[in-house]
């Protein structure tokens, strides 16, 4: 059974994803922002730029940046980012 990827920027708010590959260019530039295979991002607010949450901190990314970070979606809990602590 094959997983099924999707680009960041089709994450739902409250929902989370495992970066599996990062495509492009800026691939330094992602793995630098802490975008690595086996992380998870949680969306925190959609909008464009869209706010993610991982590795403890807030990251705003553009849609078309988004795009080229594929993930495996891991959940749909739609946790409010600022009732979390963070």
């Amino acid at each position: 059974m094959e997983e099924e990827l999707i680009s960041l920027d089709r994450l739902t708010p409250g929902s989370s994803g495992v970066v599996v590959a990062v495509q492009g260019e800026a691939r330094e530039r992602f793995v630098d922002l802490g975008l690595v295979e086996g992380t998870t991002v949680e969306v925190a607010r959609q909008g464009d730029p869209t706010l993610y949450r991982l590795r403890g901190y807030f990251l705003a990314l553009r849609r078309s940046d988004a795009c080229r970070v594929l993930v495996k979606e891991v959940g749909n809990e739609r946790n409010d980012y600022r009732s979390s602590g963070w």
